[in-house]
């Protein structure tokens, strides 16, 4: 599973904060929430509930395919930042074998859903590739 191979193809809220006070604060988009991930300055707890959106403790494919699709975007900019990334429909339309490939990869106990300790490990998949573009 790599997805940088698909990249080459062409609200307010009250988180707790790392110092453990609960401050209400803006949320970062997606995106700002992926890119912080990777340069190390989000928790992989934090990402997950960006992505955990109906907080139900797991990652479904609906949120899974959204996930990709951020990344994908992160990942092509990052890339190659003076091109026009995809829009979300071109990301939506190559989206569905990458999320294949990683439901199989990644849910590893055939749930149908990510569990956190899964993610975590998708999460790190990310940033090793994310290191290699």
């Amino acid at each position: 599973f790599r997805l940088v191979t698909v990249v080459s193809m062409g609200s307010l809220c009250s988180n707790p904060k790392s110092d453990g006070s609960s401050k209400s604060h803006k949320q970062p988009s997606e995106s700002e929430a992926i890119i912080a991930f990777l340069k190390g300055e989000m928790t992989v707890d934090a990402l997950w509930s960006i992505f955990d959106k109906n907080t139900d403790g797991t990652i479904d494919r609906k949120e899974m395919e959204e996930l990709l699709i951020e990344t994908m975007r992160v990942f092509y900019i990052s890339k190659d930042p003076k091109a026009q990334p995809p829009t979300t429909e071109e990301l939506k339309a190559g989206v569905q074998p990458i999320l294949e490939k990683t439901w199989k990869k990644f849910d590893k106990d055939h749930s149908g859903k990510i569990e956190e300790d899964e993610f975590k490990e998708f999460a790190e998949d990310l940033r090793t590739q994310h290191s290699d573009l």
